[in-house]
């Protein structure tokens, strides 16, 4: 699921704001366990999980079990905030802020993913214990942006007013 709502305001005939909450909600998501065949824990105190002196694997047939569940979730929170000029020339510029949190329970779907940076054995068993920032967590992220139109010399030629006409120069700065 995924959801947003903003709120634009255009104060001048020149300037805009814009501020907004965008969310989402995942379940079901893959979670990739790199060996299922692990001895469970057999009880759970206060203190966590106590596993029983000389615990048996799952399966004593096999020493490696890879699996996959699809129990991993996900939650995203974020304000956003972006203002934009019209100057004169042709120039606007642009500014936009994101504060954000990323929260999951697996954030690589499977061992090949490009965000599989985290702990790669994490206990499958309660993914309770798994729950918290995501690989690709940004807290805060502002990027800035100009446009330029470079006005185009006057001239009485077509072919030089299509060649010399519509050209734009920008840029893009961004910090996270």
């Amino acid at each position: 699921m995924a959801w947003n709502l903003n709120i634009q305001r255009q104060f001048t005939q020149n300037v805009s704001m814009m501020v907004g909450y965008v969310g989402s909600r995942g379940l079901h998501l893959p979670f990739r366990i790199e060996d299922m065949n692990t001895a469970l824990p057999s009880v759970l105190t206060s203190q966590g999980y106590l596993w029983t002196v000389g615990s048996p694997q799952v399966n004593t047939n096999y020493g490696w079990i890879e699996g996959l569940q699809w129990n991993a979730s996900s939650n995203y929170h974020a304000f956003e905030a972006q203002i934009r000029k019209n100057m004169s020339h042709g120039l606007q510029a642009q500014a936009s802020f994101t504060w954000s949190k990323s929260i999951d329970t697996s954030s690589s779907g499977s061992i090949g993913d490009g965000f599989h940076n985290s702990v790669s054995s994490l206990p499958y068993f309660d993914t309770r214990l798994n729950r918290g920032l995501s690989d690709f967590h940004v807290g805060k992220n502002l990027v800035v942006n100009y446009e330029w139109e470079i006005p185009a010399p006057e001239t009485s030629f077509s072919a030089a007013r299509w060649a010399l006409g519509g050209w734009q120069l920008g840029g893009i700065f961004q910090i996270s």
